[in-house]
């Protein structure tokens, strides 16, 4: 570190008309920096995409995707801790090994997918007695359920199980 003392002179006029000098004392420092700098660097996230959806259906997609994430969050950390227990075994039948490892690994699965990366489309399901579906190997929800967020971020989590990336298998 080097350090410099520079005078600064200047003048001033008085109240009375005469001129006054004033002297500045200015010390400067000079730091040297040598390495590399850390760049932040931003992850890139996929956000959703919406046809056919209002702005106020798009509103509560994106509310229902969160909530669906945290569902599958939820359940998976409920369903590591809770092998055996009754409710358990009403969703899931009785404990087996296998069993358990198969639900971890769905709800696993479904967890670390970003449900707020789902193409929407909300006038293409036309099927009598369907209200929702996804494709089987990839993310597009479609919906004729009543636009509430629990309903639809609880179909979502449903309908992610159908969905070949978590399960492996086509249901």
């Amino acid at each position: 570190m080097t350090e410099r003392s520079v005078v600064i002179v200047q003048y001033i006029v008085n109240p009375d008309s005469t001129i006054s000098t004033l002297l500045a004392d200015v010390n400067s420092h000079a730091a040297k920096i040598s390495g590399k700098l850390a760049v932040a660097r931003r992850t890139l996230v996929k956000r959703a995409t919406f046809n056919g959806c209002t702005p106020s259906q798009e509103t509560l997609l994106v509310s229902a995707a969160s909530a669906a994430q945290n569902y599958a969050s939820d359940t998976l950390s409920y369903a590591r801790s809770h092998a055996s227990t009754p409710r358990y075994t009403t969703w899931f039948g009785a404990y087996t090994t296998a069993r358990y490892s198969t639900v971890v690994s769905h709800f696993s699965n479904i967890s670390n997918n970003a449900f707020s990366s789902y193409a929407f489309d909300c006038s293409t399901c036309t099927e009598p007695d369907t209200y929702a579906y996804v494709y089987p190997d990839k993310y597009v929800f479609h919906s004729r359920l009543p636009f509430t967020t629990l309903t639809v971020s609880s179909s979502l989590v449903l309908e992610s199980f159908t969905c070949v990336r978590h399960s492996g298998r086509r249901q």
